[in-house]
């Protein structure tokens, strides 16, 4: 059985929570599908020690950082090895699952911002990228331009 069954039998069982709750914590799982499993674990092992509030508040803490990371290696498929295997390092390197989650949730996201550039990714076509990278200089060199004439004007 799964902990994300387990959790949900354990609620039924004990009758913590109603199914709003579970309602509520499936959308946790929905967002973050590839790590629903340990997010499920770690509510009930929080949950069977603490009981069911004190379960909620601990997955709405550890999910509020997380990203899904098969959003980002879809996002970028040349890649998408290769940060499979860098993120199930950082997971496995964690003090903790979750903490290891949490870590590479976070370098996820510092990749996922180095290799954008407002609508493209690195994974685009780079003349794309460059006719992108030509207009936001001109529009700042436009800016630039309209700063200087207007404080020429004013003297």
């Amino acid at each position: 059985m799964s902990a994300i069954e387990s959790s949900c039998i354990f609620e039924t069982a004990r009758t913590f929570g109603t199914p709003e709750c579970r309602q509520w914590r499936q959308g946790f799982f929905e967002r973050l599908p590839s790590l629903a499993e340990a997010l499920a674990a770690g509510f009930v092992a929080v949950a069977r020690r603490h009981g069911n509030t004190a379960g909620n508040r601990w997955l709405a803490r550890r999910a509020a950082g997380l990203i899904e990371p098969e959003r980002v290696c879809r996002r970028f498929p040349p890649l998408a090895v290769d940060l499979r295997r860098a993120f199930a390092e950082l997971r496995r390197q964690g003090e903790t699952p979750l903490d290891g989650i949490g870590a590479g949730c976070a370098w996820l996201e510092t990749v996922e911002r180095r290799l954008t550039l407002g609508a493209f990714n690195a994974s685009h076509d780079d003349d794309a990228l460059i006719d992108y990278a030509r207009a936001q200089a001109r529009g700042v060199e436009d800016v630039r331009h309209q700063l200087v004439a207007n404080i020429a004007n004013h003297n």
